[in-house]
C-alpha cells in the first residue's frame, strides 16, 4: 500500500508540473504571440506652472512603441 501511495503521489506531481509549464495553443513556437503596438510615456504628465498671458511654452514628450506592431497615433489632445 505505501509503494502504491507514493507512487500516486509521484505521477500526480508529474502531472501537475506538465501542466503548469504547457501554454494554450503553444506548438513548440519559441516566438512570443503578437500583442500590438503599446504606447510607453516615461513622463506622462509635464505641468508648466504659472504661465503669463501671450507667453508660448512648449514640452517634448518622448512616445516609444514598446508593443510588436506599428504605432500610430491619430490624435492628440491637450488637458
Amino acid at each position: 500500500m505505501p509503494k502504491l501511495l507514493l507512487s500516486l503521489i509521484v505521477f500526480m506531481a508529474v502531472i501537475t508540473a506538465v501542466a503548469v509549464h504547457t501554454v494554450p495553443g503553444d506548438r513548440g513556437d519559441s516566438r512570443r504571440p503578437e500583442t500590438g503596438p503599446e504606447a510607453s510615456v516615461d513622463h506622462p504628465v509635464h505641468d508648466f506652472g504659472t504661465v503669463l498671458a501671450g507667453k508660448s511654452v512648449q514640452h517634448e514628450f518622448v512616445i516609444r512603441n514598446t508593443g510588436d506592431a506599428p504605432l500610430e497615433i491619430l490624435s492628440v489632445k491637450t488637458g
